[in-house]
């Protein structure tokens, strides 16, 4: 079974379009370790973008979302994270401060574009 997978560039041109041209290919099923990891990934980027980014340079990055990889083929891991930017990028912007909890605390919120 193949999984057609967007990523990076292609994912740009793949969204705007709403075709599957162009895509990468994993030829393999992914083990069961694999998928949580990228599960994890993809729950936690969200979270990641709308408070303080999630560029490979940023605190998040470092702390919340390399540590998911731990253990991961490298390739894979930038495959699924690169694929999640993009996602995140282009069909979100952060709009800060939206609402307040009952002690005063303030959160974001991702809307889409």
């Amino acid at each position: 079974m193949k999984h057609y997978i967007l990523c990076g560039s292609e994912a740009v041109d793949n969204l705007k379009t709403k075709t599957m041209k162009n895509t990468k290919l994993i030829d393999r099923i992914l083990t069961e370790k694999e998928q949580e990891q990228i599960n994890s990934l993809k729950n936690m980027m969200p979270s990641c973008f709308a408070y303080g980014g999630i560029e490979k340079d940023s605190y998040n990055y470092k702390k919340y979302i390399e540590p998911i990889g731990e253990g991961m083929n490298k390739g894979l891991f930038n495959f699924f994270y690169n694929q999640q930017k993009s996602y995140l990028e282009l069909t979100f912007k952060v709009e800060f401060e939206t609402s307040v909890d009952s002690e005063g605390g303030m959160y974001n919120s991702l809307v889409k574009i």
